[in-house]
């Protein structure tokens, strides 16, 4: 389901916790909204706690942040219709969680963390994140090459596809 080679310390299980945890708080949210909110979130995280959520590397794509696990886990299941166990992907890219969140995978201070990011204005916040840090606040985040990661991922030629695609 997630690719093995993600950076060292990635939390996979509460990477997907989050995942099912915003669109169980947010139905009908397509995945580049999903990715804008946990990226939110993850900033929260790193400022008020000193570390991220998941330990989730990040990539700029097209003016946004990305984070590579999420974007792995998506693709893997299947961009524009696909599932897994947990979660599928609607011909519109919405996530469906199949089950609910666990939350004994999500501790409270991430929880805490989507919480706010699920009621803020997204575009603005994050616009406001990229404004003060030019480096995307992801430097902090570990920020990769998207070259890199490509060559870390089983799925590389549909994620190239749905990149030069949009």
């Amino acid at each position: 389901m997630i690719n093995t080679d993600l950076p060292e310390g990635y939390q996979a299980d509460a990477a997907l916790e989050a995942l099912l945890y915003v669109a169980e708080k947010r139905p009908g949210t397509d995945y580049p909204a999903l990715f804008r909110i946990v990226f939110l979130a993850d900033v929260t995280h790193l400022r008020q706690f000193g570390t991220q959520m998941h330990r989730e590397q990040y990539i700029a794509f097209q003016g946004d942040p990305v984070a590579s696990g999420l974007l792995t886990l998506v693709t893997e299941a299947g961009l524009g219709g696909g599932e897994t166990d947990a979660f599928r992907v609607t011909a519109g890219n919405v996530i469906e969680p199949r089950r609910g969140f666990d939350a004994a995978k999500l501790d409270e201070a991430a929880r805490e963390c989507l919480d706010f990011a699920l009621q803020a204005d997204i575009e603005d916040r994050v616009s406001e994140v990229l404004e003060a840090n030019p480096a995307t606040g992801m430097a902090e985040c570990e920020l990769v090459s998207m070259g890199a990661i490509l060559e870390s991922v089983s799925n590389r030629e549909q994620i190239e596809q749905f990149l030069e695609e949009g």
